[in-house]
């Protein structure tokens, strides 16, 4: 990865390996329809300055190419992606992922203290972006795959992430004695999930 600073924006290297084309194009069209308190600034739908009626073929030109340039900016963007090898499920996990334990290891584990989350009222952590709508972003099976790689192993897919690894290894369950009840989970999963 050239450089060493952080960059404003996440890295699009492997863009191709988390998102599909329509929530690209979507999110190029207006990035607050997804997330309103975006830092990606608006560059399509403008069109207050071609208001005057003196601007009419302006306005028409914009409104009909700019599906075009999103289109184009969308291909352009998943095409030019390179490949990301997503890491395997945990060996031995012998429980499916649950989403009821995945929210009790994302308030346990400090994801609390970057993110914020619908499910968590009153959290107003900014350091990571709102994380309420995650599932609209990556709710394909690469999207899916892509998610549980980055929430085992951030610097995997971005060397210079902020994010912490969080050690999230295989949990084997005991019960009230102490004694192995033969059921492990896989928190990056339930966290995923």
């Amino acid at each position: 990865t050239p450089g060493s600073l952080r960059k404003v924006g996440p890295s699009l290297r492997h863009l191709n390996s988390k998102v599909d084309y329509n929530w690209l194009y979507s999110w190029i069209r207006k990035p607050a329809d997804f997330r309103p308190t975006t830092k990606m600034p608006q560059f399509f739908g403008l069109h207050e300055h071609l208001s005057d009626p003196k601007d009419a073929d302006g306005m028409a030109e914009s409104q009909k190419f700019e599906p075009i340039e999103i289109r184009a900016l969308t291909e352009y963007l998943l095409n030019a992606s390179s490949e990301f090898e997503y890491l395997k499920p945990a060996d031995g996990v012998t429980e499916q992922a649950s989403a009821e334990r995945g929210k009790w290891q994302f308030e346990s584990r400090g994801c609390l203290a970057c993110h914020s989350h619908e499910a968590f009222p009153g959290v107003t952590a900014n350091q990571g972006p709102d994380l309420s709508r995650m599932a609209a972003k990556v709710n394909t099976e690469k999207g899916r795959q892509w998610l549980y790689s980055w929430v085992k192993r951030p610097n995997r897919y971005h060397q210079r992430t902020v994010m912490p690894e969080l050690f999230l290894d295989p949990i084997e369950e005991k019960d009230a004695l102490n004694k192995p009840t033969g059921k492990v989970t896989d928190p990056a999963a339930d966290i995923s999930a």
